[in-house]
């Protein structure tokens, strides 16, 4: 009689959890979380002009951020752009006791995929390691690099990104 007592407990707890996660999922405040990345971004790089159309939730718990563009010199003709954008905390290192965010982006007909490992706990600032994976993007499109570059380049590009040095050193 006792171990159903505590399975029905048990099930309660489970269903009010899953509730709760799906209430949380369907009610999050997405134009309110985009403006605040906007302004938040804004504050942290003034030259740095960012345009975010829709942010939603993601499980494994993260954000989904949808048509991203950003003019790292405040320029809008030199833009990047991301069809999608997912942003989630790494679980494992946040239980080391670091953190650490993973990342994915689609466009320009490819993907990227990065990791970006701080070495304080909940902190932007100091020490990090970063990397990507670049596959499959169209450099014709990217605006950006064409102009980075200085010179008519077409084709696909695929490789790694690393950065290794201080978060302050990062220049927009």
């Amino acid at each position: 009689m006792r171990l159903k007592i505590n399975r029905a407990i048990a099930m309660y707890i489970m269903a009010g959890i899953v509730m709760l996660c799906a209430f949380l999922y369907f009610r999050s405040p997405g134009e309110a979380l985009t403006d605040h990345v906007n302004a938040a971004a804004a504050a942290r790089y003034p030259q740095l002009l960012l345009s975010i159309d829709a942010t939603r939730p993601t499980f494994p718990p993260g954000l989904a951020f949808e048509k991203v563009t950003a003019s790292p010199d405040g320029r809008p003709e030199a833009t990047l752009h991301a069809d999608s954008l997912r942003v989630r905390p790494g679980g494992i290192s946040l239980l080391g006791g670091r953190l650490s965010l993973l990342m994915a982006a689609e466009g320009y007909g490819g993907e990227v995929k990065g990791r970006i490992d701080f070495s304080r706990l909940f902190s932007l600032q100091g020490p990090l390691t970063a990397g990507a994976t670049l596959r499959d993007i169209r450099i014709e499109k990217c605006t950006w690099l064409r102009e980075a570059l200085a010179h008519p380049i077409t084709g696909t590009l695929k490789g790694t990104v690393s950065f290794n040095g201080q978060a302050e050193a990062l220049k927009l």
